[in-house]
């Protein structure tokens, strides 16, 4: 058994059914996709030939297998991350652009708690104290509560998670980076990688429509290129209409704050509706 160790959202369940199906082939079931398009759909049979095994093992204790997979992602990675972790981990599907409404009962459980006593403890106050008896959270406070999380991998929950991801001498260890999973080419490139790294015998399977399936499922992965377009067209002063997630408009607030040195909104629960608003309000900032 090779263990998949991983952080939520990163995909280790997809990696695990991909390499088990190079291994396995037609032995197991073909997709292993659910209604929220994680790869959690996994029956008898595979779950009793699977041969590579994803788990949180870096938060159950640690994980002691002599060979291990860790997926780890770069800051670079944070945006794309953040919206698919917070939708697929425990299948929990929470949409980030609602996470304003019954923000108490959405991260109020073993996956998110950490995020909601940080949010408390920096955010919460008499008007919105996020308790049980007021679930809701106002947008502009949660915008600028991510936007930090961006900027700063010190105030990110899943940065600082990552660093739990700690192994013996002893333990063979490969590190699958998780931007491979958007693009196929670098996809193939680090299973042919991991391959030799383990020394592994492949069965002739084509995981080309198994990634493709994959990808349609993935629209998080266009997100950080949708705001830098974005930023190019405030640069540039030209004119198109904002419609971004709450976790896309923290990560251009970033950028824009880190461009224009500058502070954005807070108390702004309704964001800029299109860049000439953003191009007008930076203007108004005194020089």
């Amino acid at each position: 058994m090779i263990a998949i160790d991983y952080i939520p959202g990163t995909h280790g369940n997809f990696l695990e059914f991909a390499l088990n199906k190079l291994l396995l082939g037609d032995q197991i079931q073909k997709f292993p996709f659910n209604h929220i398009g994680a790869s959690h759909a996994k029956d008898d049979v595979y779950n009793s030939l699977r041969q590579f095994e994803c788990r949180h093992w870096f938060l159950e204790g640690g994980c002691t297998f002599s060979h291990v997979i860790a997926i780890k992602f770069s800051i670079e990675d944070l945006l794309p991350l953040h919206s698919v972790s917070l939708l697929r981990a425990g299948n929990m599907n929470i949409d980030d652009d609602f996470l304003h409404i019954n923000t108490y009962e959405k991260l109020n459980n073993k996956w998110y708690r950490l995020v909601l006593e940080n949010l408390h403890n920096n955010y919460a106050d008499a008007e919105y104290p996020l308790t049980p008896n007021s679930p809701d959270f106002p947008r502009g406070r949660l915008r600028e509560f991510f936007k930090f999380a961006f900027q700063d991998p010190l105030n990110n929950g899943l940065w600082q998670m990552q660093q739990l991801m700690q192994y013996s001498h002893d333990q063979t260890v490969y590190e699958f980076p998780y931007s491979a999973f958007y693009d196929k080419k670098l996809f193939d490139i680090e299973i042919e990688k991991l391959q030799q790294f383990f020394k592994l015998t492949w069965l002739p399977v084509d995981l080309t429509e198994l990634h493709e399936q994959f990808l349609t499922r993935q629209p998080q992965c266009a997100y950080k290129a949708q705001c830098q377009s974005l930023m190019q067209l405030i640069q540039e002063r030209k004119s198109a209409t904002i419609k971004l997630t709450l976790f896309q408009e923290s990560y251009l607030n970033s950028l824009l704050e880190k461009e224009y040195n500058c502070e954005m909104p807070v108390n702004q629960d309704s964001y800029f509706a299109n860049t000439i608003d953003i191009v007008d309000y930076l203007d108004a900032i005194p020089k």
